[in-house]
């Protein structure tokens, strides 16, 4: 991915003053900019699945299928982090340690 990353910026740079909007307009986007793209999304595709997606649908219902199990997965913690800090004992809540050690040493 880094070296990804850097034949990007490279690409960019080589074509130094251009802005970014003229590098990235699909109708003169330099040759070397798009295959320097082209490399990046196989290398994260490869990440993901393991293979190139087959089309634009493929890769957006794995993107929104992530999205999904991402913020549910923070709604739970998030959950639970209420829980423990409605019950009263602040000290029960891991991810709040700091404020619970200042807590003690208050009361």
């Amino acid at each position: 991915m880094i070296r990804c990353a850097e034949n990007i910026l490279l690409a960019r740079e080589a074509h130094f003053p251009a802005t970014i909007a003229d590098l990235y307009d699909p109708e003169k986007m330099p040759d070397n900019l798009r295959q320097a793209h082209e490399e990046n999304d196989e290398v994260l595709e490869r990440i993901y699945i393991g293979r190139r997606f087959k089309n634009d649908t493929e890769r957006l219902e794995k993107l929104f299928s992530m999205y999904t199990e991402m913020t549910a997965k923070q709604a739970g913690e998030r959950k639970k982090h209420d829980n423990f800090r409605q019950s009263n004992q602040p000290t029960n809540c891991p991810c709040c340690f700091h404020q619970n050690s200042l807590y003690r040493s208050v009361k």
